[in-house]
């Protein structure tokens, strides 16, 4: 489902039990208010960006999508993509996210997560990619993280 160049205001994106990817991108982010996500146990993808974003000078332009809008998130068992760039999430979003076991890919660009909140994803063995450019998060704690994935992933594969 492809929600992009929408001028959404109150929505409710829940009981969509087929669906596999949702891409919010573009979408007019002083007008998304209330978002709420939820029942969709097959969603493999989800990616949600402002039509700000990109523009690394202008982060005022953030969605008023946060951790409410997040709060069924750890019901999504089959995400492998996770992206919520220029938004307001905060470590109780990455916390939900820590028992999502098929996260390969988490793009959390501007948003207020800290070091802390990085290590729920620790026993993310599938994680290759995390980008968390202009956030609280360390250069440290995040090569840190990666290294005990990989050390993780190398255990659990033998090598």
């Amino acid at each position: 489902m492809y929600a992009g160049q929408t001028r959404l205001e109150d929505i409710r994106l829940d009981d969509l039990p087929k669906l596999s990817w949702l891409d919010m991108s573009l979408v007019d982010a002083g007008k998304v208010n209330k978002v709420l996500l939820r029942n969709m146990p097959t969603l493999n993808m989800l990616h949600i960006e402002p039509t700000a974003g990109g523009n690394d000078a202008d982060v005022n332009h953030r969605t008023n999508m946060g951790d409410d809008a997040l709060r069924h998130v750890d019901t999504f068992k089959n995400l492998g993509t996770f992206e919520m760039r220029f938004s307001k999430i905060t470590d109780r979003t990455l916390e939900k996210l820590k028992d999502l076991k098929r996260l390969g890919t988490i793009d959390l660009d501007h948003n207020d997560i800290t070091d802390a909140g990085l290590q729920h994803l620790r026993g993310l063995d599938r994680l290759l990619f995390l980008n968390v450019y202009h956030t609280k998060i360390t250069k440290e704690a995040k090569a840190d993280l990666m290294k005990t994935i990989r050390e993780r992933r190398q255990q659990r594969e033998g090598k």
